[in-house]
């Protein structure tokens, strides 16, 4: 009879430090990830989102409740939230969008006016994609909201422009005919 209680005890050391180093580098990773995402939605000015479908959880970053206006101290990240802030015009469709991209499968992008607290008007683009779960079916929904207010006024300044520039050569076409 050999006592192999010292050799045991030294492999399970060695698989316990193992498992703590690939421990320690999966949460490098993780935090890594999470600060390159934040400087993502930063230079984007956007934010992110994931819904569970099968516990209905939504999750925003911190960036995302920015974005509306909202403090993540505060406010929840809720579909009744998210519903107070999308502008009352554009909510149906936003609504019937998240609903078809969930029952079709499709990826979700779709632009919105949000009302921030402060009253101010901005425009999101938002885009999404269902995660299938090991059962076939959906089980969540992940995407990014993007500010896009000053892209959209700066396509409708363009389009006023060039109505009144459309509006001058006719002008322009209706003297030289005469």
């Amino acid at each position: 009879v050999e006592d192999i209680t010292e050799q045991r005890q030294t492999r399970l050391d060695l698989h316990a430090e193992r498992e703590a180093a690939v421990r320690r580098e999966q949460e490098r990773t993780l935090r890594q990830a999470q600060y390159l995402l934040q400087m993502a939605e930063r230079a984007a000015s956007a934010g992110a989102w994931d819904w569970d479908l099968h516990t209905d959880r939504l999750n925003w970053s911190p960036a995302l409740f920015h974005l509306f206006g909202l403090d993540p101290q505060r406010d929840q990240a809720n579909f009744d939230t998210w519903r107070a802030v999308v502008h009352p015009e554009d909510l149906p469709a936003s609504e019937r969008a998240l609903d078809h991209a969930i029952r079709e499968r499709h990826p979700f992008a779709m632009t919105y006016r949000i009302v921030r607290r402060t009253g101010e008007t901005r425009w999101i683009d938002a885009y999404g994609q269902v995660g299938i779960g090991a059962d076939g079916k959906p089980s969540h929904f992940s995407g990014l909201c993007i500010d896009a207010t000053v892209r959209h006024h700066n396509e409708a300044h363009i389009r006023q422009l060039n109505a009144e520039l459309e509006s001058k050569v006719i002008a322009r076409t209706a003297e030289l005919a005469q």
